[in-house]
């Protein structure tokens, strides 16, 4: 729809974005930014290449607002950004461009994501190696991202294991211990534990932290 530029309005909602006029009719809003980028003054004649242009430059502008948005409340996988701006219903080539310039800014970056997921999961909410690397897999990250996160690791499988443990200790009681050694074996073994990791955390938690405080 080329047309002459007749109206440049700023928007009352959003005042970041104008509404464009082409030969008096309402065209299309875009971002402030571009009005000076593309030097557009009324009177201007604007052919479909350049509204084309004037569509893409706008669509790439909001889906790195977008992204950055999203990246606020945490960090996030390469291929959790591409899915999100695709449910935002971006096409792909803007939503490569958005990748690369997340990238060059250093926000995106899968294997320092794989670290901080690790040690982060590790602290707060403990589980074993192997669903560790079912999650992260499930994020896009890459087998060499995953297995060099899991080497540098800060705590080992079996602490894992003993610091879940741990937290189910003042629950235990001499006369109940069957009981509780059970419920807490399969309770590891849904955070992913083998059964031999899981049995050794719990034997030692017994004798050399429960015992020794009765």
């Amino acid at each position: 729809m080329a047309g002459q530029l007749t109206r440049i309005v700023a928007g009352k909602v959003h005042p970041d974005r104008v509404n464009l006029y082409l030969d008096g009719e309402y065209w299309d809003s875009i971002d402030a930014e571009l009005v000076y980028r593309y030097q557009l003054h009324p009177g201007d004649s604007l052919s479909d290449d350049v509204l084309q242009e004037l569509k893409l430059a706008d669509s790439l502008i909001q889906a790195k607002t977008a992204a950055l948005r999203y990246l606020r409340a945490r960090n996030r996988s390469k291929l959790e950004l591409v899915r999100f701006l695709e449910r935002k219903g971006y096409e792909e080539t803007i939503t490569g461009e958005v990748l690369d310039h997340l990238a060059k800014l250093q926000l995106i970056d899968d294997a320092s994501y794989a670290q901080v997921f690790i040690n982060d999961r590790l602290r707060s909410n403990p589980r074993s190696r192997r669903m560790l690397r079912y999650e992260l897999s499930q994020k896009g990250i890459s087998q060499s991202d995953i297995e060099y996160a899991l080497s540098t690791a800060d705590t080992t499988e079996q602490e894992a294991a003993l610091s879940l443990v741990r937290k189910r200790a003042k629950s235990y009681r001499e006369d109940n211990a069957k009981n509780w050694k059970l419920k807490t074996y399969k309770w590891l073994q849904s955070k992913g534990f083998s059964s031999s990791t899981a049995m050794q955390a719990i034997e030692q938690v017994i004798r050399h932290e429960i015992s020794t405080v009765e």
